[in-house]
């Protein structure tokens, strides 16, 4: 099966405004029917057929009064009855360096090891705890692995 996983950009021209999840839905029922996935058949005619190179409505499991409401009238609320929303487990990054800011000074440290302070100096507006009368600091500058 040939898929795509619709992102954020995407949701242009016609297809402004729509929830990602639908637009992703309409490009899969276009692969489900033969289609390559394009969703600029659907940014350039939100109710393109398979003969435009979108789908036919009415050969969808869903049907075509289904596909109407959302797509013509955009009532979302009508695709989200049937699939509703999952919610999305927090990721977990992969971390190059954190910088760790006390007193002006920066200091660095790896992933899964901790930074210790004993100074007795507080921060204004960050929260702290103390841990076995180690401070951690909340405020951190993290950089992502690519």
């Amino acid at each position: 099966m040939n898929t795509y996983k619709v992102k954020q950009e995407d949701l242009i021209g016609q297809l402004k405004g729509f929830p990602i999840e639908v637009a992703q839905a309409m490009v899969d029922e276009q692969v489900k029917q033969g289609d390559k996935a394009d969703v600029s058949v659907f940014q350039n005619d939100k109710e393109a057929n398979h003969n435009d190179g979108g789908f036919y409505w009415h050969k969808s499991k869903e049907g075509e009064e289904f596909w109407c409401d959302i797509i013509v009238y955009e009532c979302f609320n009508t695709f989200f009855s049937k699939y509703p929303k999952q919610e999305q487990p927090a990721q977990q990054l992969e971390l190059k360096y954190c910088n760790l800011y006390h007193n002006n000074a920066t200091m660095k440290f790896k992933t899964g090891e901790h930074a210790y302070s004993d100074s007795d100096t507080a921060y204004e507006n960050r929260k702290e705890d103390v841990v076995d009368g180690y401070r951690y600091f909340t405020t951190i500058e993290c950089s992502i692995k690519e």
